[in-house]
């Protein structure tokens, strides 16, 4: 499932509320930043400790040493991802906006989401969906408010798709007026 904003995810690392998913989502991000776009990151500025101790480890997908990894994380102490100054995490979600699509899309788009994710907030979604509506994007969205991540029911994207290559007008629901009402922050 691809992650479209995840902005928020310097401010929950800053406010220490990042969910055990997400801490796992904001540490390879940070990494992969500083491995491929930004060099000059200074890692330590947003990882400490244990999750600074095994970076290589905690990259793992697969292998014998895979348990190892996922017992570092859940064991990580989530201070150890905290930016080391306001400057840093301005700094890094600057990055991670980079990381954004920036013009309007000429496809259509369906978005899946769930209002019980713990790792993607339905706000930075909505936020997203916005964004992109207001950008002259098509879009057709669902909210699955009682599921999260993993358990999302959207069998229904599959002949979506198949419609969109047999030449199917796409709904769009952008029409409809933003997602985001009364004042709700969407990062």
């Amino acid at each position: 499932v691809p992650v479209v904003n995840i902005e928020g995810l310097v401010d929950a690392a800053s406010s220490k509320t990042l969910t055990l998913d997400q801490r796992h989502l904001y540490f390879l991000t940070v990494l992969q930043l500083q491995r491929t776009t930004h060099p000059e990151i200074d890692l330590r500025q947003y990882m400490r400790g244990t999750f600074y101790d095994n970076r290589d480890l905690l990259t793992l997908c697969t292998g014998p040493r895979l348990n190892d990894a996922i017992k570092v994380l859940d064991d990580a102490d989530p201070e150890d991802l905290v930016p080391s100054s306001p400057a840093a995490a301005r700094a890094m979600k600057g990055y991670f906006r980079e990381l954004q699509p920036r013009a309007g899309t000429t496809a259509p788009m369906v978005i899946v989401y769930g209002g019980q994710d713990k790792l993607v907030n339905y706000l930075w979604v909505e936020g997203a969906i916005d964004r992109s509506c207001r950008a002259g994007a098509t879009i057709q969205w669902e909210k699955h408010p009682a599921e999260g991540h993993g358990d999302i029911q959207a069998g229904w994207v599959f002949s979506w798709i198949d419609g969109q290559f047999n030449g199917d007008k796409a709904t769009n629901q952008c029409p409809q007026g933003p997602l985001v009402k009364d004042g709700a922050k969407a990062g």
